[in-house]
C-alpha cells in the first residue's frame, strides 16, 4: 500500500495522558498463560459468535491458528517482546503498511478501512508496530465484533464491540490527534 520513500502521513500521536489511560486494558482482560487464555477464546466465540474476529498482534494470531480458531483479520507486524516471530502472514491476501511506534498513519487507517469494510484483505502486516491499531479497529469493526491483543506477561484482552466501546476508542483517538 505504500509508495516510494515518502514519510507516511502520521494522524495520531501517543501521548502522556493516553500512556496513562492504555496501561489500562480497553476490554476484558483475560489472566493467564496462552494455554489458559486460548481456551476461554474459544468458548467466548463458540458462545458469542461474533459478526468478525480480529486478532492484533503476532503471538495472539500465530496462537489463534494453533488452537484453529477463527479469524477474519490479523494486524501483525513480525515482532514480539523477545524478537522475531514466525512468519503467520497470508501472502496472497495481505497488505504491508507502514506505522511507526507510537503512531498511527493515514496508510494504516485506510488499510483497515478496506480490510473491515470486507474486501479479500485477511492479514495487514505492519512494518513498524501494530499495537495502537486496535484503537482505530474498535471503530471500524462492526457492532457485535471481537478484537483481541496480547498483554505481555499478564493474559490477553477481548475487545467487544459495542457502541460504548466505539465511543470510548473515538475519545482515546481524539486525545491522540496530531
Amino acid at each position: 500500500m505504500h509508495s516510494g520513500l515518502d514519510e507516511p502521513k502520521v494522524l495520531f500521536r501517543v501521548n502522556d495522558e493516553v500512556l496513562v489511560r492504555l496501561k489500562h486494558p480497553f476490554g476484558q482482560l483475560v489472566l493467564g498463560s496462552l494455554e489458559k487464555t486460548m481456551p476461554i477464546l474459544a468458548k467466548t466465540i463458540l458462545e458469542e459468535k461474533p459478526k468478525k474476529v480480529i486478532a492484533v498482534g503476532d503471538i495472539v494470531a500465530i496462537n489463534m491458528r494453533k488452537a484453529g480458531l477463527p479469524n477474519d483479520l490479523i494486524i501483525v507486524d513480525g515482532k514480539t517482546m523477545r524478537g522475531r516471530t514466525a512468519d503467520c502472514v497470508d501472502r496472497a491476501h495481505s497488505l504491508t503498511v507502514r506505522n511507526p511506534s507510537g503512531e498511527i498513519t493515514q496508510e494504516a487507517l485506510d488499510a483497515l478501512k478496506s480490510a473491515v469494510r470486507g474486501n479479500r484483505v485477511r492479514t495487514i502486516y505492519v512494518q513498524g508496530e501494530e499495537d495502537l491499531l486496535a484503537l482505530p479497529l474498535a471503530t471500524l469493526a462492526p457492532i457485535g465484533s471481537l478484537i483481541v491483543y496480547g498483554q505481555p506477561l499478564v493474559g490477553l484482552v477481548i475487545i467487544r464491540i459495542t457502541s460504548s466501546a466505539k465511543r470510548e476508542a473515538r475519545r482515546i483517538l481524539s486525545n491522540m490527534s496530531v
